[in-house]
C-alpha cells in the first residue's frame, strides 16, 4: 500500500519513481513534508539559482577569494 501511495504522490508532482538517477543507484526517495533540511538534500531550487549554478560549474576559483567576495556582495 504504503508503495503505492508514494507512486500516486510522486506521479502527482510529475516524478517518476523509475527513471531518476536515485531509483537507479537504488537509493530511496522520499516525500518531504519538513520544508529545507540537510538531511533530505537540502531543497529544491529556483530556476534563477540553478542557473547561476551552472554558469559557475564552468569556472574554477579560488573559495577564499570567493567567501570574501560573496560577504561583500549587497543583498
Amino acid at each position: 500500500m504504503r508503495a503505492t501511495y508514494t507512486r500516486q504522490a510522486a506521479s502527482a508532482v510529475g516524478r517518476n519513481l523509475e527513471e531518476n538517477i536515485y531509483t537507479r543507484l537504488g537509493v530511496k526517495t522520499v516525500i518531504n513534508l519538513r520544508g529545507t533540511w540537510t538531511y533530505l538534500s537540502g531543497s529544491l531550487e529556483f530556476p534563477e539559482v540553478r542557473q547561476r549554478q551552472l554558469e559557475a560549474s564552468e569556472y574554477f576559483v579560488n573559495m577564499l577569494d570567493l567567501q570574501r567576495a560573496v560577504g561583500k556582495a549587497p543583498r
